[in-house]
């Protein structure tokens, strides 16, 4: 069996290649098993991060049984070709106090080599413009690791160039098999992101004209949006209710306006200003408990006095 392990990089459309293989389900019946960021990948996904991104030796005996089952499930399908898409297998984050995003690369793909001996390994990556893929970490850094730092501050910290060529090199000098770089960019422009994975998989031309291509997926937040969630970073609100504070500025995202936030006369910051719907997201307490919603006519701005990270804001 041929076994095409997509594993990222993150912020390369990997949510919209996995919705394009669950939504050709029927297509590819027989030919292609997949297992994609969802129940197949979980177990794996579990152990993976702690012991590669979170560095926990005792989640090593977790992984290996988890490779096991998800290659049990898809030697079980009896497709001659199986794709693995699941760009949170090993690690979440760009960084962390633990390593980076290509140290945990190295890390993990000789461990899922291993799982896979005897089957037709392939590693499969997507990669984008380095600048692009770089601002839009940077996001997502900001909606799941509580960043505070802008752009350019965040950039200097990064522990790694992000040099495609010269990482991948060091990929694949340890992957333990072999590892193709596939360009986002371009097949984003012809409206069919995830072709190159597909035709590694055998797919010919007639067969990706029958495919039914996903539109993009999980798109950047407006800069509004992310300078908001700066802010709430900044916050002592626990971690948890910033995580859901992200998700739900994600799916309200387009409240907010597409720029910087502004310093209003009065020292408020100003998120929503016309065009855009009277609608904004306010964050506060109530009897210890944290509150979160989304007011209609609201302005929401900083409560000055209160400090540089208090939770408070008012309307």
């Amino acid at each position: 069996m041929l076994v095409l392990a997509h594993l990222g990089l993150m912020k390369t459309g990997t949510t919209t290649i996995q919705s394009t293989l669950r939504r050709n389900a029927g297509v590819l019946k027989g030919r292609v098993a997949v297992a994609t960021c969802d129940e197949p990948t979980a177990a794996v996904r579990r152990y993976g991060q702690r012991l590669v991104q979170k560095a926990r030796r005792d989640a090593e005996a977790g992984l290996r049984e988890a490779l096991a089952g998800l290659r049990a499930v898809l030697e079980r399908d009896g497709a001659p070709v199986a794709v693995i898409s699941d760009e949170t297998l090993y690690c979440r984050l760009v960084y962390s106090e633990t390593g980076d995003l290509f140290d945990w690369t190295r890390r993990a793909l000789p461990l899922v080599a291993r799982a896979f001996e005897g089957h037709d390994l392939r590693f499969v990556f997507y990669v984008r413009e380095p600048e692009a893929w770089t601002r839009s970490a940077w996001r997502q850094m900001v909606k799941r690791a509580r960043c505070t730092l802008d752009f350019d501050a965040w950039r200097k910290g990064i522990p790694f160039e992000p040099a495609w060529r010269e990482r991948f090199a060091e990929v694949q000098a340890v992957a333990g098999a072999p590892v193709d770089v596939l360009d986002m960019d371009s097949e984003a422009e012809d409206g069919r992101l995830g072709a190159g994975l597909l035709r590694l998989a055998g797919l010919d031309a007639a067969d990706l004209d029958r495919i039914a291509w996903s539109e993009p997926r999980n798109v950047a937040m407006p800069s509004g949006a992310v300078e908001f969630m700066r802010s709430v970073n900044a916050s002592n609100l626990p971690f948890k209710t910033v995580l859901a504070i992200s998700d739900l500025v994600q799916a309200s995202s387009h409240h907010f306006v597409q720029e910087p936030l502004r310093t209003a006369v009065d020292g408020g910051v100003t998120l929503n200003d016309p065009p855009l719907p009277p609608k904004a997201l306010t964050h506060g307490s109530e009897d210890g408990i944290s509150l979160v919603k989304i007011a209609p006519q609201a302005r929401i701005c900083r409560n000055e006095n209160a400090g540089e990270r208090d939770g408070r804001w008012s309307r």
